[in-house]
């Protein structure tokens, strides 16, 4: 009886061989096995957009985050939220743009945080004021919030 001994057109193939396939696409330190006791992650805040009549606003769980560590820009039709929270010895990046559902007067804005929560608060453009309360030439009066 002879030992059964694999060639290269065998179905199967050893698990070190496997492996050796599969490490030989990474580099060395793509995956660093030794690192520091600090690491970091990154994420995106959850958020909700909603609106008023004359304003859009925007909430971002930002919990962990020291006001100033966050970083925040509006322009006319985004928001970019970003900054730095600490979980015991780990940070984690925060990072989330969106986009508006209609433009903004950025250099309006009114911010605070309250109990983890980021609220936003975004005059609209007068033009789009205008625009959503009329219909087929009608005003349509609607209450300021």
């Amino acid at each position: 009886m002879s030992n059964y001994e694999p060639t290269h057109t065998a179905p199967m193939v050893s698990a070190s061989q496997y492996n050796n396939q599969f490490s030989g696409n990474f580099t060395p330190n793509q995956f660093p096995q030794n690192r520091c006791c600090v690491r970091s992650a990154m994420v995106q805040p959850s958020i909700d957009i909603s609106e008023t009549s004359s304003d859009v606003i925007v909430s971002a769980s930002v919990s962990n985050v020291e006001v100033e560590d966050l970083n925040l820009n509006v322009t006319d039709n985004s928001v970019t939220i970003s900054g730095m929270a600490w979980t015991g010895r780990e940070h984690i990046s925060l990072n989330r743009t969106v986009a508006l559902p209609t433009s903004v007067r950025a250099e309006l804005i009114d911010a605070n945080i309250q109990s983890g929560v980021l609220e936003i608060r975004c005059p609209k453009s007068e033009r789009m004021i205008r625009q959503r309360n009329t219909i087929n030439g009608d005003t349509i009066h609607t209450e300021q919030e």
